[in-house]
Parts: structure tokens; C-alpha cells; sequence
């Protein structure tokens, strides 16, 4: 499909490197991996996300300092941060028991503390958009 519509795939390079992935998943990765570069299909780098459905964090602050962790430790290439942010809403309490986690990512994403960092570390806000059209312009 990304062959297709001339679409980048959302599958991190450094996938391989997570250790919590055998390796029969690891060598299907490395397929996916070895086939789309030999389509000339981009593939971001990395791939993170905060991790409140595994570890459900109660306060702001302690979100805000895992999510700088994250921040200062990010490599250089494209890596996509896998956020659901969201002011609380009854629609949002009823289909998700992580609505407090999703309105601090809200608040983290306006927070200027965070801003300037991500400023200060030289990263680049970049959408789908930007990278589908970076695709389309090497097919």
C-alpha cells in the first residue's frame, strides 16, 4: 500500500533494537524493514511514547519529568511521539479510564517549559503531512 500511494511506513527503524521483542518478531521486522528500503519507502527512526497505560502516573509533575527525560534522550532522525492528548470531557471519561493522563499530555503540549525545551534541543515538530510529501518527492 505505501509502494501504492507513494506513503511512508510507520515502522521504526530501531525497532530491532528493543529487547523486549523476540527474534521470529525481530526477523519479521527486519523483513518489513530490508523491503521497504528496497522500494525506496521512508521508515522513521524511532518511535516513543509515554507510558501511563503501563505505569498510570498520578501527578503532572511526574509526567512532565519522564516526558523531558524523553525529550533530552531523543536521537537525531525522525522519531514519532505517540501522544493522546485532550481536555477531559464526559465522552472521554466514558471511553477511557486514562482521561486525567490524556488531559496532563494536553497540558504538557501547551506548557512553555516544554516548548523551550523541545526549541533547545533543536527538534523539529513535524506531521504526516510533512513526511508523505518528503516521500512523494524521492518516488
Amino acid at each position: 500500500m505505501c509502494e501504492k500511494y507513494r506513503l511512508p511506513f510507520n515502522l521504526p527503524l530501531r525497532i530491532l533494537e528493543q529487547p523486549y521483542f523476540n527474534s521470529e518478531q525481530k526477523d519479521m521486522f527486519k523483513k518489513r524493514i530490508d523491503s521497504a528500503k528496497s522500494r525506496g519507502i521512508l521508515l522513521i527512526d524511532d518511535l516513543i511514547s509515554l507510558p501511563y497505560c503501563l505505569n498510570p502516573l498520578e501527578e503532572y509533575a511526574d509526567m512532565k519529568r519522564q516526558l523531558i527525560a524523553m525529550i533530552t534522550k531523543v536521537k537525531r532522525g525522525i522519531t514519532q511521539l505517540t501522544t493522546h492528548p485532550s481536555m477531559t470531557t464526559d465522552e472521554l471519561q466514558a471511553i477511557t479510564p486514562h482521561y486525567r493522563e490524556r488531559e496532563m499530555e494536553y497540558r504538557l503540549f501547551n506548557d512553555p517549559e516544554i516548548k523551550q525545551l523541545l526549541q533547545r534541543e533543536g527538534i523539529k515538530l513535524v506531521s504526516w503531512s510533512n513526511i508523505r510529501d518528503l516521500q512523494r518527492s524521492i518516488s
